[in-house]
């Protein structure tokens, strides 16, 4: 949801009157940034809600999010519930009158919300250009069905401009139905009109000092480019057989570590291992201040599951990474690292599993090991440091006036301002 945040503040600092639409469980996440925002200048941003139907489909009280979805039969009640949320967001459009309508792919209704009061509606994708572009190709030519087994590895046709390599195990089910280079590709071949505007959190700051003064004291001891951070994200599961091989791999590591774990998690710690790592590892439960601990000089290595957040934050703080992808567009996020921009090692996923729910599929501690060695220690992973740095400089420069997401930005904001007329 930060990103979504993000973009509505950068929507008010450039002029525009900006609601957003939330239920009443989500409303944390929005309201303290939007208090700052708008006691500290003269922005307007305005908060509204609508009730989740939880009730009507049989989720508990105060399921209003990913994050608390941990079943597949709370996943597709989910859904369910999201879909009755049209007809109390059609109420509120008919009220309000809104100029423009943004509404995440997500929400599919929202193109026919938008139609009916003649509204124009834009779709924010959280996704990246590289995964969108590999999407279109599989849906369009259908590679995978040619294939003898899941392991078996093709090349994603389309003419790209890389060459993409990919294995049926790593698809997405519903997909089995350098950036520059995929924004001109998303224009010209997928003929789709865009517009870029990140990265949004070098726009901002979301995370309070009180949140992260204790983290970053604990950084402050270790020295540059000693620790290695691994976090799978807020809606990822890693089972208790998984988390006790990523322990066996940081104790043989050696090196100062971060390790968030879902705050749910139940014990499973191995024999030993808080007493032999201690003072050089952090275990956090729950919420972590991912942007600060990237952001500091300590942290030499991320372990990521590859969500596009994630790895955008990376990319935004010179990080290099350990690719574990999971699940959605994970897998082709993890190209885009690993073979194009060459800043990542790859744990050896190979397998697409459940965004809900535990699975089977256990990496050993030994692949581990090799992965995270390979962008701590040694000269490829000072060759990973180099060229992550290079694209800091690059994303930062893009934000400034003048620069690609700036021009963008206000492009947008032209278009969006145009539709009153």
């Amino acid at each position: 949801m930060i990103p979504s945040m993000d973009m509505v503040r950068l929507f008010a600092t450039r002029g525009l009157k900006t609601t957003i639409v939330t239920t009443p469980a989500n409303v944390h996440y929005f309201a303290k940034a939007i208090k700052i925002d708008t006691q500290s200048s003269s922005i307007e941003i305005n908060l509204l809600t609508i009730e989740f139907p939880f009730k009507e489909v049989g989720l508990p009280k105060g399921c209003e999010n990913f994050d608390c979805v941990i079943t597949p039969e709370m996943f597709f009640k989910f859904f369910k519930a999201v879909d009755l949320l049209q007809q109390p967001f059609t109420n509120l459009v008919e009220k309000y009158h809104p100029t423009c309508l943004v509404a995440d792919v997500f929400f599919h209704w929202a193109n026919s919300v938008a139609s009916k009061f003649k509204v124009p509606r834009l779709g924010f994708h959280g996704s990246n250009y590289f995964s969108r572009c590999i999407v279109y190709n599989l849906l369009q030519h259908e590679p995978h069905k040619k294939l003898s087994s899941d392991s078996e590895t093709f090349v994603v046709p389309g003419d790209l401009p890389h060459e993409v390599t990919l294995s049926n195990s790593e698809l997405a089910p519903y997909d089995k139905k350098q950036e520059s280079d995929y924004i001109d590709y998303y224009e010209n071949v997928m003929g789709m009109k865009q517009w870029h505007i990140g990265p949004f959190s070098l726009y901002f700051n979301n995370e309070g000092e009180n949140d992260v003064s204790e983290c970053r004291r604990w950084l402050d001891e270790k020295e540059t480019n000693s620790v290695i951070y691994v976090c799978f994200g807020s809606v990822s599961n890693v089972s208790n057989a998984q988390l006790h091989e990523i322990a066996i791999a940081l104790e043989d590591l050696g090196q100062n570590f971060i390790l968030v774990v879902r705050e749910d998690t139940k014990e499973w710690i191995a024999d030993g291992f808080e007493a032999k790592t201690k003072g050089r590892g952090l275990i956090i439960r729950g919420w972590a201040p991912q942007k600060m601990i990237l952001n500091h000089s300590s942290v030499g290595g991320f372990v990521t599951h590859c969500g596009w957040n994630s790895i955008l934050e990376g990319v935004i703080t010179g990080v290099p990474m350990v690719t574990w992808p999971l699940h959605a567009e994970q897998f082709y996020n993890e190209k885009l690292v690993t073979d194009v921009l060459r800043i990542g090692s790859q744990v050896g996923s190979k397998q697409f599993v459940p965004r809900v729910g535990y699975h089977n599929i256990i990496i050993g501690n030994k692949e581990i090991l090799k992965a995270m060695k390979s962008v701590m220690i040694g000269e490829e992973a000072q060759d990973m440091r180099n060229r992550v740095q290079k694209l800091k400089e690059m994303a930062r420069k893009t934000i400034s006036e003048g620069g690609s997401s700036y021009s963008q930005l206000t492009a947008l904001i032209t278009e969006i301002k145009s539709f009153k007329s």
